[in-house]
């Protein structure tokens, strides 16, 4: 399982990586950023659920896509 610490910098995604990440139970949510595609991430949610989102700037604001599940 990938810890807290590891989800401050970017992992290559893997089926192994993506299987691995889980939210730990004291938060709300957590987000890891790949290293290829610097605008994809994983957000993980305590619930379990996990969805894939691309995450930029428009007009100065940031906005965040889901792309998936």
């Amino acid at each position: 399982m990938l810890k807290a610490d590891d989800t401050k910098k970017r992992v290559k995604f893997t089926a192994g990586v993506v299987r691995e990440f889980v939210c730990d139970p004291d938060r709300v949510e957590q987000l890891l950023w790949d290293t290829d595609e610097k605008t994809l991430c994983i957000r993980a949610r305590n619930s379990g659920s996990r969805s894939y989102y691309y995450q930029s700037r428009l007009s100065g604001k940031v906005i965040k896509i889901r792309i998936g599940s």
